[in-house]
């Protein structure tokens, strides 16, 4: 038996001396159907929990007929385990002992399913006031009980499911902390033996050796070099699955990061007498959503992937078509042999090198499967496919972007933000560490409004430590991510110079996540603008910074 829902107590009605079954007791034709015919079962017990009377729809629930159960204890109809229950507060409430509060039953059926009954009670009283037996109201409220117990089911479901995912979490966080530290450790570990057997073969090198010495410090060499540049590729593959690569996408013209490319590998393609023909277009320039840094990686090895699997005196044709108007794709063609379709398949798959094992041509196989991983982050695609008459052609995608010195014309010939001139200015210097050459030609750009504003620019971190040491700006900006060292390694060195502790700075970064932002500003930053540049705001913040230098409070 359960506790129901707290219920008022029915009030005990006169029963006339003696107490009738129901085939004794005579009853007008009008009571008899609504008694029978209630939409609730009813039934009436004597004191000692016999059935005296019981209506239709009880015996409907149940599927037992009146004369089946008339007779009979109650509790035979109760499920097994409640029945010594059910007999005591029979007991009770005949006795006064208990409140006659509503309750719950489970009720057995015929056919051996059950029925949970929510059950209300009232005595029954002879004409001399003592207690004969129970009268009882039963409500069906199976269906209610088991959804409510189905949807407690499910939130508990739902909450061990979210204990486990918070579980999980934590485990996945802990390896990948894990796998940090054993990177770090590794790459220290491998990096300085290499940096031995590397450094004492160059000086080995440049002694005086017979021509045998000279071909074995070679070999060395060669393989020392070869080492190097799996450990940096391995490392490089493992910081992206750890999560650990940061990028910086921002607007990357693209013409001019090929030419940049094409100019670094011209040399060794020469010497195979290979033509590399850059085909980009120069006008109009297109610019593409990009870390600058890792797109010229992922140009370089498949630029030279061609150079290397190409024929002698054979051609490397890199061209860009726009596809419907919102990505640029860009396409490397060699005169080749071109790829089976096993090789196809195994392309971008880690250290498989194209059957190079058997054609001496050198490689860590694992080129491929960064410069996949490194687009897929940048939100591009990679992919390769055979030419119709020989070689391959393998094609990049990336995000178009507007050209941002246009968007700034555009800006300047909508507003006007040219600051007017006024006596207390005089010509300040702001150095800008950018490494990508397209946001220094718009903050170029951008000072032709400031007359008075000197723009010196460096594309590394430690030439910009060198030009504040030089020049002593009076304001600096910083991008973060630079090909050296990072841009929060030149805000620390600049702040250790003496002279310019106090130098404003303002970071000018692709990086705009919180807790990035949050770091630099507690670090001492004017501010943190995020890329694209919002151009009045950077005006503003210009002028208000410099301001501030010619009339301190």
């Amino acid at each position: 038996m359960r506790n129901g829902p707290p219920s008022e107590v029915l009030p005990v009605l006169p029963e006339p001396d003696g107490f009738l079954a129901d085939k004794s007791l005579e009853l007008d034709s009008s009571f008899r159907e609504l008694f029978e015919f209630a939409p609730v079962a009813y039934h009436e017990i004597d004191a000692a929990g016999t059935l005296r009377r019981v209506n239709h729809t009880e015996c409907r629930m149940l599927g037992y007929t009146a004369a089946e159960m008339i007779g009979k204890p109650v509790w035979e109809f109760v499920a097994t385990d409640q029945r010594e229950q059910c007999q005591q507060a029979i007991r009770r409430r005949v006795a006064s002992e208990e409140l006659l509060t509503a309750f719950e039953c489970d009720f057995l059926r015929r056919d051996g399913g059950y029925l949970i009954l929510e059950i209300y009670d009232s005595l029954i009283h002879n004409r001399s006031g003592e207690t004969t037996g129970i009268r009882s109201v039963m409500l069906d409220v199976t269906d209610r009980r088991l959804a409510e117990q189905l949807l407690a089911n499910e939130v508990t479901e739902r909450e061990r499911l979210t204990v486990a995912l918070r579980r999980s979490k934590e485990e996945a966080e802990k390896a990948n902390r894990a796998k940090s530290e054993f990177l770090s450790r590794m790459s220290h570990e491998l990096r300085t033996p290499l940096n031995a057997i590397l450094g004492f073969a160059q000086l080995l090198e440049m002694g005086v050796l017979d021509r045998d010495k000279r071909e074995s410090v070679a070999q060395i060499l060669k393989a020392g070099q070869h080492l190097l540049g799996l450990i940096n590729e391995v490392l490089e593959i493992s910081r992206i699955e750890a999560g650990r690569l940061s990028i910086s996408p921002e607007a990357v013209m693209i013409s001019s990061a090929v030419q940049e490319v094409v100019d670094l590998l011209n040399p060794i393609a020469a010497r195979r007498s290979i033509l590399v023909r850059d085909e980009i277009p120069r006008s109009p320039r297109r610019y593409v959503m990009a870390d600058q840094q890792r797109l010229k990686q992922v140009l370089l090895n498949v630029i030279s992937n061609a150079i290397k699997y190409n024929c002698d005196a054979g051609t490397v044709a890199i061209s860009s078509e726009e596809i419907d108007g919102k990505r640029l794709r860009l396409k490397v063609r060699d005169t080749g042999s071109g790829l089976n379709l096993d090789q196809k398949d195994k392309l971008f798959t880690p250290f498989e090198r194209l059957g190079a094992e058997t054609t001496g041509v050198e490689g860590t196989g694992l080129g491929l499967a960064l410069s996949k991983r490194l687009i897929e982050i940048m939100k591009g695609s990679i992919g390769v496919e055979n030419n119709p008459d020989r070689g391959a052609t393998f094609w990049i995608e990336l995000p178009l972007v507007q050209d941002p010195v246009a968007e700034l014309q555009t800006t300047l010939a909508e507003t006007s933000v040219v600051a007017p001139p006024t006596p207390q200015q005089r010509e300040r210097i702001v150095l800008y560490v950018e490494d990508n050459l397209s946001n220094i030609t718009l903050i170029e750009h951008i000072m032709v409004q400031r007359p008075h504003v000197k723009l010196v620019a460096a594309m590394q971190g430690r030439l910009g430590l060198d030009l504040a040491r030089e020049h002593r700006p009076d304001l600096i900006l910083l991008d973060l991510h630079l090909p050296d060292i990072s841009g929060e390694e030149v805000l620390q060195g600049v702040r250790q110079i003496a002279e310019m502790r106090n130098t404003p700075v303002i970071v000018i970064s692709a990086d705009a996540t919180r807790g990035r932002i949050e770091r630099l500003l507690s670090m001492g930053v004017v501010d943190y603008l995020s890329k694209p540049l919002d151009i009045k705001r950077f005006l503003q913040l210009l002028d208000c910074t410099l301001s501030e230098m010619d009339n301190p409070k």
